[in-house]
């Protein structure tokens, strides 16, 4: 019967959709990692201020 999907298939179509979401989540890390870095280095210096704010908005 050619119809029903043998092991090679199964095993190559379960390696593409892992691999597939590994390539997808280690970009989207890397890309949060990236503004993580690029926020660190906007606000070097007013981390004192962010405090400032969340207390400000603590407050409120």
């Amino acid at each position: 019967t050619g119809n029903s999907p043998t092991d090679f298939t199964i095993l190559y179509t379960g390696f593409g959709i892992i691999s597939s979401y590994i390539l997808v989540a280690t970009y989207n890390f890397a890309r949060f990692m990236g503004k993580v870095d690029e926020f660190m280095i906007n606000s070097r210096g007013s981390f004192k201020k962010i405090k400032e704010d969340i207390e400000f908005l603590k407050k409120k």
